[in-house]
């Protein structure tokens, strides 16, 4: 299973070219998420997430770590007018749930792989996807 370092590193490496991407270690604010950019004036924050894929496909995908301090200062920020989501790697496939609409509650729930991927908001095999979806 890859670690949360190496997706930041391929975060990073699709971001930090056209904008300014910055990981943070916040201990005091609970919640706050692991990624702060900016593209192009649109400024947002990404927490990292990688889920172990079963080889049976009806298995439920687990999110581990996903808190619901975290949960709630992405509605909080999205409320706000402000943009977060959650970056997911999936084995080999990246998924990104927004925090402004009801996709980031499915979370939380039971879903197997497709209905996952069914969920989520947008996502692919590679990250080239990913600098329009934040620009959005």
């Amino acid at each position: 299973m890859t670690s949360e370092r190496a997706l930041w590193r391929r975060v990073r490496d699709a971001i930090g070219p056209l904008g300014h991407v910055v990981r943070v270690e916040n201990g005091v604010g609970v919640g706050t998420p692991d990624v702060e950019y900016c593209l192009s004036g649109a400024t947002g924050w990404l927490e990292l997430k990688i889920a172990r894929v079963s080889k049976r496909p009806e298995t439920a995908v687990s999110i581990p770590h996903f808190t619901r301090e975290q949960r709630i200062w992405m509605r909080e920020r999205c409320n706000a007018g402000g943009r977060a989501g959650v970056l997911l790697q999936l084995g080999s496939v990246y998924v990104l749930f927004r925090g402004d609409n009801d996709s980031l509650g499915y979370l939380g729930k039971s879903l197997s792989y497709a209905g996952v991927l069914t969920a989520a908001d947008a996502g692919g095999a590679d990250l080239s996807w990913l600098v329009a979806e934040l620009r959005g």
